[in-house]
């Protein structure tokens, strides 16, 4: 069975929540959260009408190819100045703008509230969430999955 990839596109001016995974080829978690997301979207929307759940296959080549990713890691193409870089030719560099340019402008009406990119890791560390900056929306979310982390 082929995964395809579905935008759960907002009908209305709601915050955008996108749920990220497959950022690296050989974790397929992630990619398997977006499946059920997608089997899930109208009972999703049902239960939460003041959001909008978006799922982003980020890196599928790479999961096809079952490697980590093509030419570089996806994960260290977002900074500003490797999304400014026009030089750049690698697969991931250009997925890197066009994941950044459907997320939106930061700051813009459209631009998405939160991106969750789901991990998986070989280390023995549980459920694990980080936040690289802080947010209180974050923080939050954080706080809400280790109270119901079984």
């Amino acid at each position: 069975d082929h995964f395809q990839c579905m935008w759960l596109l907002p009908l209305s001016p709601r915050p955008r929540v996108v749920v990220s995974g497959g950022t690296h080829g050989n974790e397929y978690t992630g990619v398997w959260v977006l499946q059920r997301l997608q089997l899930r979207s109208a009972e999703l929307a049902e239960q939460h009408p003041s959001i909008a759940i978006e799922t982003l296959f980020a890196n599928p080549p790479a999961h096809a190819a079952n490697r980590r990713f093509i030419d570089d890691d996806l994960n260290r193409q977002f900074s500003a100045a490797t999304l400014a870089d026009t030089t750049a030719s690698s697969f991931e560099a250009g997925r890197a703008k066009a994941i950044a340019a459907d997320m939106g402008p930061k700051g813009a009406a459209a631009d998405a509230a939160v991106c969750i990119d789901m991990h998986t890791t070989t280390a023995n560390m549980g459920c694990t969430v980080i936040v690289s900056s802080y947010s209180t929306l974050a923080l939050r979310a954080a706080a809400f999955v280790h109270t119901h982390w079984d």
